[in-house]
């Protein structure tokens, strides 16, 4: 399942980069995956990165198109795929700062959204309208993840360390603030086995 899924994944970023920059786009898109050493060891792993990998590109996919041609069926499908990376693996929460980002280009590049979608629907318009817009469709969005992710929970309430009130999911909340805890961590990199990170690579 775990090779079938880089497949599918491949085939997404063959059509991502088509739709983007055209045929040549989509071949170089797909050589540089096929070549990354990442993606081919994770490819042949059963693990969930590879899991992790295809939602939130999927979620990026369907995020670009959304804010060039909004519908509520897009605004629904990108919110569901993205709490499902979320579920998937605790560093699915960069969705979070992607929707943020997408929302910035929406707004400062409109005409570079009209060109790589081909239906796009009337983002040219005032500068404030269209600020409200990215960023309504940016909450949207998420809000409709972290539904999705209370859903995974089985809409899970309760209190957590450091909290005052009962909040959503507070297992996944404990678990993920673990991840950043002062315990010791052995990393890997380039050949090098030590504690702790790099600060450019696992700074925690």
């Amino acid at each position: 399942p775990i090779m079938l899924l880089a497949t599918v994944l491949l085939a997404a970023v063959w059509r991502w980069g088509a739709q983007l920059g055209g045929w040549w786009a989509a071949l170089w898109a797909a050589v540089l995956m096929v070549w990354d050493p990442t993606m081919i060891a994770h490819s042949q792993l059963d693990t969930t990165d590879l899991g992790v990998t295809a939602l939130v590109f999927g979620f990026v996919v369907l995020f670009w198109n959304t804010v060039a041609r909004p519908s509520w069926w897009r605004l629904a499908v990108t919110g569901v795929v993205g709490g499902l990376a979320m579920g998937a693996k605790h560093s699915g929460i960069v969705i979070v700062p992607l929707a943020g980002a997408f929302s910035i280009w929406a707004w400062s590049c409109p005409r570079q959204m009209k060109r790589d979608n081909a239906q796009p629907s009337g983002w040219i318009v005032p500068s404030f309208e269209r600020l409200i817009g990215s960023l309504w469709v940016s909450v949207t969005i998420v809000a409709i993840a972290v539904g999705t992710l209370w859903a995974i929970y089985g809409f899970e309430i309760g209190r957590q360390s450091g909290f005052p009130w009962v909040i959503p999911f507070p297992s996944h909340i404990s678990s993920l603030s673990a991840l950043f805890s002062d315990r010791a961590r052995t990393s890997f990199l380039r050949g090098h086995l030590r504690e702790g990170g790099w600060w450019w690579y696992y700074p925690y």
